[in-house]
């Protein structure tokens, strides 16, 4: 009981930490400090997994699974946050810089047009999540949509450099 009551407490105390990109606001991740929510999250379902075979914790067993679910749900929207500022931040770099031919060029515009407009999408998750930092369990759990919205920007971020291959 005390053990779930540290991660209870442990938890409820854990935040995004956000880092200013550029002139563009508080775009990104600290990406060590994610790097240990997700090493944490991952400790957190392992000791829930050893607790389950544990005999004192029948009374507890459903708590115990409820954080197992939840970890795992926070493991897959901060490793999917992760993968989308990684693509993001290597495209933003060809497409936004001021002197980009990939902006200039006729033969790029679409795919510029596209950037940009997927840029816009990473923004608003990127701010929204900044502005609504109650919580790594509440960011991760409880905007509605988020993993649907992480997912689509992974996939128009991949089409988008897979496109760049072209060129």
């Amino acid at each position: 009981e005390q053990a779930l009551e540290q991660v209870a407490t442990d938890w409820a105390e854990r935040n995004f930490i956000f880092k200013h990109y550029k002139n563009r606001g508080m775009l990104l991740f600290d990406q060590e400090h994610m790097s240990w929510l997700l090493e944490q999250a991952e400790d957190t379902t392992m000791n829930m997994g050893t607790m389950l075979n544990s005999p004192y914790l029948a009374t507890m067993r459903e708590e115990a699974v409820n954080w197992i679910h939840t970890m795992t749900t926070v493991e897959a929207i901060i490793s999917k946050y992760m993968r989308v500022q990684m693509l993001w931040r290597h495209l933003e770099v060809i497409f936004c810089a001021e002197e980009s031919q990939a902006a200039q060029s006729i033969g790029q515009r679409e795919l510029t047009t596209n950037f940009m407009s997927v840029d816009r999408q990473y923004e608003t998750i990127m701010k929204r999540a900044c502005t609504e930092n109650n919580g790594v369990i509440n960011s991760c759990l409880g905007i509605d949509g988020l993993a649907d919205s992480l997912d689509s920007v992974i996939s128009r971020l991949q089409m988008c450099k897979q496109a760049m291959a072209g060129f």
